[in-house]
């Protein structure tokens, strides 16, 4: 990288995350890694929270394990899930080896989610896009992949929230230099992770596309399909002993949900805030 670029990223690092994220991007990982190595691990942690998980794993590889450690500990324990999920166990458990007991405790129970429930479900592995990246970029990043491309892409702010889902056909018709957000993306349908597999096996679940899977902290962590509920619902039955438990965590799930689903719905643009209502009706 550059000795310019490099001065350019890392003054705008700490004051700017999400600016520096999109400067960053587009470099290979070993050059992301030289910059951020740079930069304090608090200052590191707030752009790699903001890059595709992948491609911030890749990044970390590159970083010696003891710097790699530290800015884990700085990182969003949603971001570090994010990253360790796509890890083999074993370079998952080195990676957080040497990590404070408290703070590895909190990132082992984000990665391991709780069974039966959408976010055990959920497939994290899925290409999302963000609403700041041009539709070449996105184009490209879809290319690179090299995966089969589902009929809905989540798109999320640098934050990993929600934005809302994008029809792959529109990418391919709309002006390169165009941002994804201002396409402007569909609503999307939201479920906390931890809500049981069998409290969304309704029809009126099943009618969605697709469902964005977000954490505690609201930030994507996978994707439900039809299909997916579908199948959920058929593995998982429990042991008698554990019927009344999960019966009585569905109720405290079902009442919850009625008071948190007028929220499922991210706002998107000014224009979609308009419609927000008329959305919400809808769902």
């Amino acid at each position: 990288m550059s000795t310019a670029l490099c001065n350019l990223a890392l003054v705008h690092l700490n004051r700017h995350p999400d600016r520096s994220a999109r400067i960053l991007e587009s470099r290979p990982p070993a050059a992301v890694a030289e910059v951020l190595l740079q930069a304090p691990p608090a200052g590191s942690a707030a752009v790699l929270a903001r890059l595709e998980p992948r491609f911030a794993s890749t990044c970390l590889e590159c970083f010696p394990a003891e710097t790699r450690r530290l800015v884990l500990s700085e990182l969003p324990v949603p971001a570090a899930a994010a990253v360790l999920r796509l890890l083999p166990q074993a370079v998952s458990d080195d990676w957080v080896a040497g990590l404070p007991d408290s703070t590895r405790q909190v990132i082992h129970r984000a990665v391991r989610r709780a069974p039966h429930s959408a976010g055990a479900l959920a497939n994290d592995r899925v290409p999302v896009l963000f609403e700041d990246w041009t539709v070449a970029q996105a184009t490209a990043y879809l290319c690179k992949r090299a995966e089969s491309v589902a009929a809905s892409l989540v798109v999320v702010d640098r934050s990993r929230r929600v934005v809302g889902t994008v029809d792959p056909g529109r990418l391919l018709c709309a002006p390169g230099e165009s941002t994804v957000g201002a396409l402007p993306p569909e609503a999307a349908r939201t479920v906390p992770e931890a809500v049981p597999v069998s409290a969304l096996a309704g029809e009126r679940w099943r009618r969605a596309a697709i469902l964005a899977v977000v954490d505690s902290s609201g930030a994507f962590s996978g994707v439900l399909t039809a299909d997916m509920l579908q199948s959920g619902a058929n593995s998982t039955s429990l042991p008698p002993a554990a019927s009344l438990a999960a019966a009585l965590g569905e109720l405290y799930w079902l009442g919850l949900w009625r008071i948190v689903e007028g929220f499922s719905v991210a706002p998107l643009t000014a224009r979609r805030m308009r419609n927000s209502v008329h959305g919400k009706r809808q769902l």
